[in-house]
This record gives structure tokens, sequence and C-alpha cells, in this order.
């Protein structure tokens, strides 16, 4: 990297002796002879310059309003102030203006050459956009498998994938929620000999309690009020392929006995119907949900873990592959550019924040952390400025939600809540029970299905046996 710097010095043989210097050093130089003209060029393209050397003794102004205004542009900008004047006034007020390091004119070239390089240095690795490791053979696995990373733990992810690919056995995917649980389910049947068939996913907790059967068998016209006509259903359409239960925790008990049948006797009766109808399909579960515990407590049925469990899979959190992060930032960063047609780049030093530091919600999490310092970023590099900018915004707006105590804010960001504090996502749970008096109006008004708003109040061991407030005081 050629580093350009920028000379301000009304002196004209102090300007070529420097430029003459810096040049024959490897550096690009530009000089001007009053703080006015540098300060245009830097607005012009504020990333162009490595850093600035500045002249305290200047005529129109002093070197250190000049520095103070570079500094009210960038912040960030790496400057030296420049005097003949050893006073230790001047070196403290260039210090104070935002200067990094004082040299008094007449110092040796070669200790000016030693701090310059190494201001260089600290600017390059500020301004390096992310570069994308070499292709490591976990790698190779990791994208064999249909997803993204380099880390151990993805690797042994795709392994198994494989594996279980090459049967029809049931497979259970454990993991936090935006871990990419659905992403593995679709990798699995992908490489499957099911490939050819469909892949059907279904949510576990949104499945209507009055049209369970229907929405999963199937129904005949005329079966109940409304059947106008012959419907097929989820195992009907996933036959020969795959049939995904996402947050299998989330299903009612006696959900979980009638796919119990259906998986046992691989035969289903549409509503209505007489007829039973023999189905091949593969079953993928997936869960955040503790299974374990809710077997114990009869919320989820031991007989129907038994047979989902057949091949267990657990996807890693982010926070357990951080190698992946780098690779994953880059994915979303050419998916967002081509989407919106706006070319950025992320600086590597912000991608070192966010493994340092990284989001809730995991993938997905990521990627909205991505979108959001895309969209806000001012320039064509998302650097530190943007980085900070977009975390102070994000603590302000969690903080307004924070100091809001009223029910209905929280409805409108009851996802944001969940995936930043699961404390505040309790408060909201236990305000809208008191309120409504009701599970199915608390539900309602949090605008989420019942068996959801069940199955996160497991989560966060609230204590609900009836609709009573009092008991949920």
């Amino acid at each position: 990297m050629k580093h350009q710097i920028l000379v301000i010095d009304d002196d004209m043989n102090v300007r070529n002796s420097m430029r003459a210097f810096l040049h024959e050093e490897g550096f690009i130089v530009r000089t001007v002879s009053n703080g006015s003209e540098g300060i245009a060029l830097i607005r012009q393209n504020i990333s162009s310059f490595s850093l600035a050397i500045i002249d305290y003794h200047l005529t129109e102004e002093s070197g250190a309003e000049v520095i103070e205004k570079i500094i009210s542009i960038n912040p960030k900008f790496k400057i030296i102030g420049f005097s003949g004047d050893s006073a230790q006034k001047v070196s403290l007020d260039s210090y104070k203006s935002g200067a990094i390091n004082f040299i008094e004119k007449g110092t040796s070239q070669v200790i000016m050459l030693a701090m310059i390089h190494r201001l260089c240095k600290e600017y390059e690795l500020e301004n390096k956009v992310i570069v994308i490791p070499s292709t490591s053979e976990n790698q190779l696995l990791i994208e064999q498998a249909g997803m993204i990373g380099r880390s151990n733990a993805l690797a042994e992810v795709a392994r198994t994938m494989l594996k279980a690919a090459a049967t029809n056995s049931s497979v259970l995917i454990r993991g936090e929620p935006g871990t990419g649980k659905e992403l593995v389910a679709k990798g699995i049947h992908q490489y499957s000999k099911r490939s050819a068939h469909n892949f059907i996913a279904i949510n576990s907790g949104a499945i209507s309690e009055s049209l369970t059967e229907s929405e999963l068998f199937g129904h005949d016209k005329g079966a109940f009020t409304g059947a106008s006509q012959n419907k097929v259903g989820k195992f009907q359409a996933a036959n020969k392929g795959t049939i995904f239960f996402d947050e299998i925790g989330e299903m009612t008990f006696d959900l979980q006995k009638v796919l119990l049948r259906a998986i046992q006797e691989r035969k289903i009766t549409p509503v209505g119907s007489n007829l039973e109808t023999p189905v091949d399909v593969r079953i993928i579960a997936a869960t955040n949900a503790p299974l374990e515990q809710m077997i114990v407590s009869k919320a989820f049925r031991q007989d129907l873990f038994d047979r989902l469990n057949v091949i267990p899979i657990f996807v890693p959190p982010i926070k357990d592959r951080l190698e992946d992060i780098p690779l994953l930032v880059a994915h979303f960063m050419k998916k967002i550019n081509q989407q919106s047609g706006v070319q950025k780049e992320i600086l590597e030093i912000v991608v070192d924040k966010i493994q340092k530091n990284p989001p809730s919600g995991n993938i997905r999490g990521l990627q909205n952390l991505v979108e959001r310092l895309h969209t806000l970023c001012e320039g064509q590099k998302i650097d530190l400025k943007t980085w900070e900018f977009v975390q102070n915004h994000q603590k302000s707006s969690l903080d307004k939600i924070s100091n809001d105590h009223g029910t209905t804010t929280y409805t409108k960001h009851i996802e944001q809540i969940r995936r930043e504090s699961q404390e505040q996502e309790k408060q909201s749970i236990l305000r809208a029970l008191q309120d409504k008096n009701s599970l199915k109006s608390a539900a309602d008004f949090l605008d989420v299905t019942r068996e959801y708003l069940r199955s996160r109040m497991r989560a966060l061991k609230i204590d609900y046996t009836t609709e009573s407030r009092d008991e949920i005081r």
C-alpha cells in the first residue's frame, strides 16, 4: 500500500524539503501553504491521506485551529504537529487539538521517518478491507454441506449432516434461535436421495389446534363446514420427500400424539375419509427447547423424542465459532451489495470488533448487524466511525424500549426484545397476562399463537397453571 501524506506549511523551502525527503522514501506527497487548502483536499477524499504533517505557526490561522477542524471532519485522522518552536506549550496545544505526535523542525530524519511509518502502519490496519482467508479443508467440507464457515465446530455439523443425508433416519437438530437449524435440515434433504421431491417446513407452534389434522393429513370435501373441496395435507405434499417440523418443542401435547402415530404407522387418514393412505416421508425436527426437561414435566412425550432423536445434531452458537464470522460477514456484504445495488466494503478492524463482541441472535443477528452497518454507512467503507454510530444507535433504541413500561410498545418489538433481553421479554409476557387475565387474550394481544406463548413461558420459567390474574402476580 502506497501511503499519501499531506504537508501543511507556509514556508516554501520546508514544503519542498519535506516533499523531496518523503518522496524519496516512497510516499506520495501533497503540500499546501495554508489550512484552508489542506482541509479542502481532505474533504474531497477523506480516506486518501494516511496522515497530515501540520506546521504549528501558520499565517492565516494557527496549526492548532487547523487540527481541530480536521478532527471535526474525521476524529480518527492521524496528525503530526510540526514546529521549529520547541516550547512545551506548542507541543501540548498540538496534542490537545488532536495531533498524534509532535516533531520539532530539525529532528533527525530517522526519528521522523520511524514516527511516520508507525502511524502509516496504524492507518493501514484501521483501513484494511476484509480479506477472505484461504480455503481450508474444513471450509471445503462445510461448503459441500451448503453452509459457510471454517471452524471445527461447524465442520463437525457438516460431517454429521452428510452422513445423515445417506440414510432415511429421523434427525433432531438442536441449537439456539438463529443458528441455522432449518439450513441444516435443508442441507440434509438436498444431499439425500429424496432431493428430487418436496421439502415441506412446518412451524410447529403455528398450527391451529382446530385444524391440526386437516393441516397435516388433508381433508375430503364436506368433511366439515367450509371444506368445499379436497385438500392435500402436509404429509401427502411431502411424500417421497422430507417434512421438517421447526420448533418441535412448541407443539401441543395432543398434536405430539397425532404426529407420533403418523410416524409409527407411516399411514395417514384425511379428515372425513375412511381410507388410510400410506406415506413415505423423512422426518426432521428442530428445537431450541430443553426437551429433556419438558419430558420430566410432562410437556413433551418421551416416545416422540425417542422417535425423533435417532440422529442428533447440535448447531453451535456463533460465540463458539468466532472464526466463521469473517466468512459470514463477507457473504452477507456481497449479498446486500447485490440486492441494494450499492457497493460497499467493510474494514477488517470492524470485523475484529464483531468477533470480539458477536451480536445476539446468532447468524440471523449477524446478518441484521451487517445490513445495519451497510445501510447507515455514509461512505463506501464501513469503518470504526460507522461501527460506533450503529452501536450507540442500537443502545439508544433499546434504552427507549426499556424505559417504556407500556405493554403495547413491547408487542411492536417482541422479536427484538427476545433477541436482546430475555428479562424484558419475560416482563412483557407477565404484563400481558396480568392485563388480559387470559392466556388466549394475552397471546392475541402479543400477536403470537397460544402454543408459541406457552413455549416461551416454559423457557422463561413463568409459572402459569390457570388463567388467573392473581396466580400470575
